[in-house]
């Protein structure tokens, strides 16, 4: 004999995940392009627009903690893991342009995952800035940028990273040697 009270717990159960977790979707997706739309305006050395988008992607990114109170298997589901190690980038970026020193960032929840693979990522965007001030032959803060990147990789090396994150180091190691690429055809120029 079946229990019906049971399995229609089970069916609403699962009904009021489903919902959250679309809720979550959307609105992750929202913070993430909110976040890559930061980082480009750091590129374009915009800081105001970067300031308030960064922000913005804050927002929604705490208002969804709270949802979490209600079911914490939805903190772990990828949009939302994407959104938060893109706003992470994003912060560790904005941290760096800004003058600021790159680290811990307050007011939000973040696990050690989405810490790695957003400061993993972040040195591509060293990287792109390194590339930019190039061109403008700027080529002293090209240097510091090459030095970040090398230290960036240094601390990621203290990790013992597999899966996504291992491929996301693989990716900041080759942005270190693009850098040195790039230091190269600076001092044949020079």
């Amino acid at each position: 004999m079946l229990n019906q009270n049971f399995w229609k717990k089970i069916n609403d159960d699962q009904a009021e995940y489903d919902q959250s977790r679309r809720i979550i979707i959307g609105q992750s997706s929202k913070a993430l392009h909110l976040a890559k739309q930061t980082i480009f305006a750091l590129h374009r050395n915009n800081l105001d627009e970067a300031r308030t988008k960064l922000e913005e992607s804050e927002q929604f990114l705490k208002a969804l903690e709270k949802d979490f109170a209600k079911n914490q298997k939805l903190r772990f589901e990828g949009s939302w893991c994407a959104a938060v190690e893109e706003y992470v980038e994003a912060r560790l970026f904005f941290m760096y342009v800004n003058g600021d020193e790159v680290g811990e960032i307050t007011g939000l929840h973040i696990e050690p995952q989405e810490y790695l693979g957003g400061f993993s990522d972040f040195t591509g965007e060293l990287l792109r800035r390194a590339v930019l001030l190039s061109a403008e032959e700027k080529f002293d803060e090209v240097k510091k940028i090459a030095q970040e990147i090398s230290d960036a990789i240094d601390i990621l090396l203290a990790y013992n990273l597999s899966g996504l994150l291992r491929t996301k180091f693989d990716q900041a190691k080759n942005n270190l040697n693009k850098i040195e690429h790039v230091l190269y055809d600076i001092s044949m120029r020079r």
